[in-house]
């Protein structure tokens, strides 16, 4: 399936939801809640939806329950989203003069 198109289907099911509780990004959900009670409600509501549709996890690829997460390039907690300062740290000493495996390099650290 390509990526867009799980983003376009993902968006579709969750429709909302997006920024309020669930987060997409290329093959990647987020779930997330104020608190651990609203967090389960959240997670709830997923597993129905994707019951409904006929969609089922990856268990392999699925961390439940943890405080903190690194969703791309961000870290994600009850604090709230902010960019990982590791990201940051490495976007910020890559290269400026470039060969194009550098570029293509670059952009696979930042894609």
């Amino acid at each position: 399936m390509q990526q867009t198109l799980f983003f376009r289907i993902m968006a579709e099911i969750f429709k909302g939801w997006i920024d309020q509780f669930l987060k997409i990004f290329v093959d990647e959900v987020n779930i997330h809640g104020s608190d651990w009670s609203d967090h389960l409600d959240h997670l709830r509501l997923v597993f129905e939806r994707l019951r409904f549709v006929n969609l089922k996890l990856n268990l392999s690829k699925c961390c439940f329950g943890a405080m903190e997460i690194i969703f791309m390039i961000h870290v994600v907690n009850q604090q709230g989203t902010r960019l990982d300062p590791i990201k940051v740290h490495v976007v910020s000493k890559f290269p400026t003069h470039m060969k194009v495996t550098n570029v293509q390099a670059f952009l696979g650290l930042i894609l």
